[in-house]
């Protein structure tokens, strides 16, 4: 993604690996509270998307901009979407990397972030296939050469 001199929305889908203990929720009490609490509607993952550019006049790295992906489908028994859709402000330059906060009550498996509606390319991917603890942090960059 280049430079666009305008703001443009994108739409961000975000793929969960089920873990084995969410197949099988209803063994004991703990668990089907677990299993109720952590696909909430409210809990979502929060999603930071970071330029790769700096800020021209400071010299310091641009701000980020901040969305919520909601849980959307599930692909089959084991694969579950989140998406979101935000506005990228017309300053903020190319993507360079997306951090990520696991807002649910138990670590998942995160496979990738895929951003659709970036005007000079098709998608740009961020394969992660990664664990992110429960209330945790991570980041991931694009596999694209910029």
């Amino acid at each position: 993604m280049t430079s666009i001199n305008r703001p443009i929305s994108i739409k961000v889908v975000v793929t969960i690996k089920q873990c084995i203990n969410d197949l099988f929720p209803h063994f004991g009490f703990k668990p089907r509270l677990d299993h109720i609490t952590n696909w909430w509607p409210s809990q979502a993952l929060g999603l930071e998307f970071i330029s790769n550019e700096m800020d021209p006049t400071t010299g310091l790295e641009k701000g980020t901009t901040k969305a919520y992906a909601e849980r959307v489908k599930r692909k089959d028994n084991e694969v579950i979407v989140y998406e979101t859709k935000v506005v990228i402000p017309a300053d903020f330059g190319a993507i360079g990397g997306v951090l990520v906060e696991n807002e649910h009550n138990k670590e998942m498996f995160l496979m990738d972030i895929v951003i659709h509606g970036i005007p000079t390319q098709y998608h740009l991917h961020f394969p992660c296939n990664s664990w992110i603890q429960s209330k945790d942090r991570r980041i991931f960059f694009t596999t694209k050469v910029i």
